[in-house]
């Protein structure tokens, strides 16, 4: 592993790890390689080298070494939010979702509720909303709105994996009028 910046060190028990800042992502899975073979664990680093960057860096790092420990199944990956999504590798809304890009103030909203709660999910692209909703005892149903056709069967897929079966996958549009459109999707 290059060592670009010094100010970025992670140190694990017995091996000080360093990554550049700006590709953290992409030396996740070499970090943890060598974390795993080693059996370390990691600590925080000294105050003075707490950083905003190296604070980032270790929370992705955290982040890469928890999905490393969960279990897998084929086909299926375990997000940062803690839900299973049907692996999708190259399709940037997965990665997001996988890689918990999102702010979590939803997913915590979501885990909170305590009474019984009907939950729709307008424009749900490939689920992550529902999938977190469906994780809460309280939902008692999820209701999930997906008009582009592909991503509406993504959607399908994923929250077939769920592992519940109170959820409807709506694929059409929701708005204020009735009628046909064209949707242009990148």
């Amino acid at each position: 592993i290059r060592r670009p910046n010094p100010a970025a060190t992670l140190t694990m028990t017995h091996l000080p790890v360093f990554l550049p800042p700006k590709s953290a992502a992409g030396y996740r899975a070499k970090v943890f390689r060598a974390a795993r073979s080693l059996d370390l664990r990691l600590h925080r680093p000294p105050e003075s080298l707490r950083t905003d960057a190296l604070a980032r860096i270790m929370r992705l790092a955290a982040r890469a070494a928890t999905r490393f420990l969960r279990p897998s199944r084929r086909g299926w990956v375990l997000s940062d939010y803690g839900v299973w999504m049907a692996d999708r590798r190259g399709d940037l809304t997965f990665e997001f979702c996988r890689d918990g890009a999102y702010a979590p103030h939803f997913a915590e909203f979501l885990a909170a509720v305590d009474g019984p709660f009907l939950f729709l999910d307008v424009g749900a692209s490939i689920g992550l909303y529902s999938l977190q909703a469906l994780q809460n005892p309280n939902c008692s149903h999820a209701i999930a709105f997906e008009p582009v056709g592909e991503t509406s069967a993504y959607l399908t897929k994923n929250l077939t994996g769920s592992g519940r079966t109170d959820w409807t996958v709506v694929p059409a549009a929701v708005g204020a009028t009735t009628g046909e459109t064209y949707m242009w999707v990148p």
